[in-house]
């Protein structure tokens, strides 16, 4: 409806028809339309061609949201490209840095897919020396932090591995709360203590669970 609306004011060349495009595009994602959503995607590149500057955070925008997509599809290897590009142009932009720690955490997610363990650790590190120093987190550092979990147990570091899921969890349900994604956190985090052979209890009362513990 918004579609036609915008169509019938002669408004669907316009940026701001992009904006919907993207956002119908992540509808239909949404709803498992993967197909259908890559379409819509297409639409917005057709229409930014020529009316917008290549390292316009538009562009960043629709990069972003087509690496979830390609996420989706299982296409990693699309996603990591998609994401790099969007890194070259939201890194050009000052005072933006929560847009580059999301997209340093979606790179090193989508490398980690790939089994490009210590790439990833090094994207996952660059997002998390941003999201340390700033002081606005939400439910993008949590998936970080769990993210970081993952690499680590993959590069057999158990014991910063279980540091990693258990900032993680506090983040997650602080942002969240306790939903699918902290439940196969937590689950991830039990297998890392089956191989550190120790109980989580004993784990916590010896360690200094604390951020900085990946350096």
């Amino acid at each position: 409806q918004v579609m036609k609306l915008m169509e019938n004011l002669g408004l669907s060349s316009s940026t701001y028809y992009g904006t919907t495009l993207i956002n119908v595009a992540n509808a239909y994602r949404a709803a498992g339309k993967l197909e259908e959503a890559l379409t819509f995607f297409n639409q917005v590149f057709e229409l930014y061609e020529g009316q917008i500057d290549k390292q316009d955070m538009l562009y960043a925008n629709l990069y972003n949201n087509m690496s979830l997509l390609y996420q989706e599809m299982g296409d990693f290897q699309q996603a990591v490209d998609s994401l790099k590009k969007a890194l070259d142009i939201v890194t050009l932009y000052k005072n933006n840095d929560i847009k580059i720690a999301v997209t340093y955490g979606n790179l090193g997610e989508s490398l980690l897919k790939l089994g490009k363990y210590d790439e990833a650790i090094n994207y996952l590190n660059h997002a998390m020396d941003i999201y340390i120093r700033d002081e606005v987190k939400d439910f993008h550092y949590g998936a970080t932090l769990s993210a970081m979990g993952e690499a680590t147990y993959r590069t057999g570091d158990y014991r910063l591995a279980a540091i990693c899921y258990e900032n993680a969890l506090k983040e997650l349900e602080i942002n969240v709360g306790k939903t699918s994604f902290y439940d196969i956190t937590m689950e991830n985090l039990n297998k890392v203590y089956e191989k550190l052979n120790i109980g989580r209890e004993e784990f916590l009362a010896n360690e200094d669970v604390i951020y900085e513990h990946w350096y």
